[in-house]
């Protein structure tokens, strides 16, 4: 890809991280879900009655790889967007790296 193409996709990328059209606004509240799911899933994972149901711990760890598969990927569109707000060592960018650390090595775990 000559560098004209990849300006081009980094201009796309930033349209839907910035939600600036219905592609975007869509994608973005995908990746909001999967912050909720993830956020409910952690307050079930804590409830002790839960591991007394057949296979919860392994949807529980399912359902938490895949949202950190969804992160990663989340992070990996801003950082590819660019911008001032893209920039891998811009403050949010750093604090979203070290949120998914975790999860880079669990999947990474997961994978093997």
């Amino acid at each position: 890809m000559n560098s004209e193409g990849v300006v081009k996709l980094r201009m796309h990328l930033r349209v839907i991280v910035e939600r600036r059209d219905a592609v975007g606004k869509h994608v973005m509240l995908f990746f909001n879900i999967v912050l909720l799911l993830n956020v409910a899933n952690t307050l079930l994972a804590t409830i002790p009655e839960t591991s007394d149901l057949l296979f919860a711990d392994e949807i529980i760890e399912l359902i938490e790889a895949l949202c950190s598969v969804a992160f990663m990927v989340e992070y990996l569109l801003r950082i590819l967007a660019g911008g001032p707000l893209g920039h891998p060592l811009a403050p949010m960018r750093v604090m979203d790296l070290v949120c998914i650390f975790p999860a880079f090595v669990r999947v990474a775990y997961w994978l093997q």
